[in-house]
């Protein structure tokens, strides 16, 4: 796969995440008219429980198993690797399925203090099977390299989840119990649109030999996933216990903005970059493209983080009320610190050409100490602040380990000067925007658009290679002619 392909197909997926969120956005009115917050509280409360349950199962380690052992099968027949990883995972999350079905009465006694919602329990259990043979035949997909299909699929998804919504919750007024029923029909439906489309190109078969290298290279991943929920939740209840239920709402309020550095560079880069590393790994110029790669993605990351820092104060002030206006604060660190952890797991997935996954789970397993440790240390003293401090240590440990790692074995030379200047120089316009903020709010989002134009100028001369740059001018012409021939 060319880098153009890369960028091609990594844009594809940003949209796709970005309707994604503007969907949920639109739906808010539906939800907060019609559900009570309880409810919201009780959605909160399974979906967690769903989570720890499909994490100790190992059902994101799964995923990148069944991604790993895909490209070393692909000489042979890697959709045998597709089957089994199914097959593992409908037997795995049917066992949970049916535990959680028998025992749901009890579960929402205990977690949600009334049986009222043993059926909700139930289909949310329900659901994990059917989602999880959702979660990889869409890997399947990303792995033929089939970019649109896995946006439209997921768009066509997403709008179905969004009728049926509107139908049980606005029209039917189902409250809960419609949520619930939404979530399992597109579960079912959507999975059994997908099993379908595989089962008429591939026979679905059980090869014992791939479920034990699927097993063998996923095991130690679950230790990585455990400690990545760890990391992300953790803090939150220290929150509470110190500082209360408001510090808690201003933070989590910051770490969703904090999360957009994911959303539009990080998961949409991976889902193209990890089907194809191990592709690209096996070029005789890999690692001067990995480096090439590397710094092109660091760019990208914290420009994003740069851009959001910046226009944070302009957006909330249009979208929220003044008494959240404290987690503007915490949002440069949370931001920086998951830029830093998207270059950790570019790291990563470089352990795992050689499938060190037992490293990378005993890095996410001690960053998941040395953050509860943190965590302990610094909210006491500082509340939100000290846990978006923590994080922002925490993912940088995380990097700075798999970079170590993943060193010693490949050695490939990344561009750290030009990376680590533009990080620093990001985080003086960070820093500057914190200190200064023009009394007129026309004024400061015309300085801001101002920077932010600036700060393309100095990447494109100063950062993009000049070859690469002669290729984005020509591709730039060469559509600017196009549309005039059009025009004319």
């Amino acid at each position: 796969m060319s880098s153009n392909i890369l960028l091609k197909h990594s844009v594809l997926y940003a949209i796709g995440n970005i309707a994604n969120k503007v969907a949920g956005f639109l739906m808010l009115p539906l939800y907060t008219s019609k559900l009570l917050v309880s409810d919201y509280g009780v959605i909160e409360t399974i979906d967690l429980l769903v989570m720890v349950f499909a994490i100790l199962l190992g059902m994101h380690a799964l995923g990148s198993a069944q991604i790993r052992i895909f490209h070393e099968k692909k000489e042979q027949d890697p959709y045998k690797v597709i089957s089994t990883s199914m097959l593992l995972a409908a037997v795995f999350t049917g066992v949970i399925a049916a535990l959680g079905c028998v025992f749901a009465e009890s579960i929402s006694e205990y977690l949600l203090k009334s049986d009222q919602y043993t059926l909700v329990v139930q289909l949310s259990f329900l659901s994990l099977v059917f989602v999880t043979q959702i979660e990889l035949l869409l890997i399947y997909k990303r792995l033929k390299g089939q970019a649109v299909y896995f946006v439209v699929f997921s768009l066509v998804r997403l709008f179905a989840s969004i009728g049926l919504n509107v139908y049980f919750i606005g029209y039917q007024e189902m409250g809960l119990m419609g949520f619930a029923y939404s979530v399992i029909i597109t579960s079912v439906v959507f999975s059994l649109v997908l099993l379908a489309d595989f089962i008429y190109h591939h026979r679905l078969s059980f090869v014992g030999d791939v479920a034990k290298q699927l097993i063998k290279f996923g095991a130690p991943l679950i230790m990585a996933s455990a400690s990545m929920y760890v990391i992300h939740f953790l803090d939150r209840f220290v929150v509470n216990y110190y500082h209360g239920l408001e510090e808690v709402g201003l933070y989590s309020l910051a770490y969703k903005f904090a999360f957009l550095v994911s959303v539009l560079v990080g998961e949409p880069f991976n889902r193209v970059w990890d089907v194809n590393v191990f592709d690209y790994a096996e070029k005789k110029d890999w690692k001067p493209y990995f480096a090439k790669v590397f710094l092109y993605y660091s760019i990208a990351l914290f420009s994003v983080a740069l851009g959001i820092s910046i226009f944070i104060d302009n957006l909330l002030g249009w979208i929220i009320d003044e008494k959240f206006a404290g987690a503007l604060l915490f949002v440069p660190f949370l931001l920086m610190g998951y830029a830093i952890r998207e270059l950790g797991d570019f790291f990563k997935q470089v352990l795992f050409i050689n499938k060190r996954s037992k490293d990378v789970g005993r890095v996410s397993f001690y960053a998941a100490l040395a953050n509860i440790l943190l965590s302990f240390l610094l909210i006491p003293f500082y509340g939100a602040l000290g846990a978006a401090i923590a994080t922002l240590l925490t993912w940088s440990l995380y990097c700075l380990w798999l970079w170590w790692l993943q060193h010693k074995e490949h050695h490939i030379q990344y561009p750290f000067f030009k990376v680590f200047a533009y990080i620093g120089l990001c985080t003086i316009l960070i820093v500057a925007n914190a200190f200064y903020s023009a009394e007129s709010f026309v004024v400061d989002f015309i300085i801001n658009l101002m920077m932010v134009g600036a700060m393309l100028l100095v990447i494109f001369y100063g950062f993009i290679a000049s070859e690469d740059r002669n290729n984005i001018t020509h591709f730039v012409a060469s559509k600017l002619g196009r549309n005039n021939q059009a025009s004319s």
